[in-house]
């Protein structure tokens, strides 16, 4: 307990020098102090949100505490660029479209599943529920190669909903205790359900079921709280961004490029996998050039499709609809139409259209062809290791049928 108690004024002495000046001086300190101020807050904030990412915590009140954390965190340092490097590039405004919400919700979420009560139910049944490519299967992913969950269930079965009510008590291994993970794209009905769910009772004690949906409505499914991922906010996804555009180099060298990232995360409208795909391309060429030739050919083609179909490309593409990507091929003679992303596997059959890099054509380091080709997106980096490749059709310059004619989003991203 002593130790405890000497520990207390020790902190305080270490904040002593930055906290008594704000609290005695708030109207005299410069724009540098507070600048400078907020910066180590947010170090402060950073390790303690990092430390605690690391490890195994269980207190849900805790972990509300530091979702806090880790969401202040992301504001502060999107306030701090803003405030910092706002005089460097002149661009777009700040009533661009905001998303509905992965980063930190991935890895809260993955811990707040972690303190539900155990229910009275014969078997656990926790819902996973999340917009179009918000990282569902990856948060699974993790769960399942993670050394404790391997480590406490025998066996990690996965199942398509779709085929759930062919699912008989003979596919259940019951005698060992079993993790069962289901993916969901349509709804079922309840009775099919409940039969799925009698069969499923029969594993072996310890044995639960995780299922991953777009639609909400299956969370009726579950018996606990469902685990809610949404798209990242402003200041999450400008974060996230520039970490991946950065990498391992310092920020602080590279003033105006900052400037450029929180430009084009403005402009990237949340997607993670064009983040990812530009990032590469800035991470490997900091030259300030380039990435305003990027942020550049970025907004025509956002601007194209605002003016066309009233829509950011991020939230068309959500809706399995094409969007126009012929500004990044000017010379081109007709229209592109770029199609939604579908996923490969390594195992698929061999193209037989040309294949074209999706960062190649966002640089524009290469000819687009002259035919129908396929758009190798992205391939992660991390399990399970997911493959986008989208098909790119040549067509008349006219709006498709299957578009909304409607401005359905009105804040749009203005000044491209």
């Amino acid at each position: 307990m002593a130790r405890q108690r000497r520990a207390i004024p020790t902190g305080r002495d270490e904040r002593f020098p930055t906290f008594l000046p704000v609290f005695l001086f708030p109207n005299k300190l410069s724009e540098d102090d507070k600048l400078h101020g907020l910066n180590q807050l947010l170090l402060r904030i950073l390790a303690v949100v990092e430390e605690a990412d690391g490890r195994y915590i269980t207190n849900s009140a805790m972990l509300k505490q530091l979702e806090f954390f880790a969401e202040s965190m992301y504001q502060g340092y999107h306030m701090l660029d803003t405030f910092k490097h706002k005089s460097h590039v002149k661009g777009i405004t700040k009533e661009e479209v905001r998303h509905s919400s992965t980063l930190s919700t991935l890895s809260f979420g993955l811990k707040r599943s972690r303190t539900m009560d155990d229910p009275s139910a014969a078997l656990m049944v926790l819902p996973v529920i999340g917009g179009c490519r918000v990282g569902k299967k990856v948060l699974i992913s993790h769960v399942c190669t993670n050394e404790r969950v391997q480590s406490h269930f025998s066996s990690i079965l996965h199942i398509s909903g779709n085929n759930i009510q062919s699912i008989e008590n003979t596919t259940f291994r019951t005698n060992v205790k079993t993790l069962v993970v289901i993916e969901f794209i349509f709804d079922i009905d309840d009775d099919e359900w409940i039969k799925f769910y009698s069969s499923a009772t029969k594993l072996s004690e310890g044995s639960k079921v995780i299922i991953m949906s777009r639609l909400g409505k299956v969370a009726r499914f579950g018996t606990v709280k469902p685990v809610y991922l949404n798209s990242l906010s402003e200041a999450e996804y400008s974060y996230l961004f520039k970490m991946l555009a950065f990498g391992n180099t310092d920020q602080r060298a590279y003033p105006q490029q900052v400037s450029v990232a929180n430009e084009l995360a403005i402009v990237l409208g949340g997607s993670l996998i064009t983040a990812n795909v530009i990032a590469d391309l800035l991470r490997r060429n900091l030259n300030v050039q380039f990435w305003l030739h990027i942020l550049k050919r970025f907004k025509e083609m956002v601007e194209n499709n605002l003016s066309k179909y009233g829509e950011h490309p991020k939230d068309i593409i959500e809706k399995e609809h094409p969007i126009d990507i012929s500004r990044f091929a000017s010379t081109c003679p007709t229209s592109l139409r770029l199609m939604p992303p579908r996923v490969e596997k390594d195992e698929s059959p061999e193209r037989k259209l040309p294949v074209m890099m999706f960062g190649d054509l966002i640089a524009g380091s290469m000819s687009v062809p002259n035919e129908e080709f396929e758009l190798v997106a992205w391939k992660s980096r991390i399990p399970p290791y997911t493959k986008y490749v989208q098909s790119v059709e040549a067509c008349d310059d006219q709006m498709p049928r299957s578009m909304p004619h409607k401005r359905k989003r009105k804040a749009q991203i203005e000044n491209l």
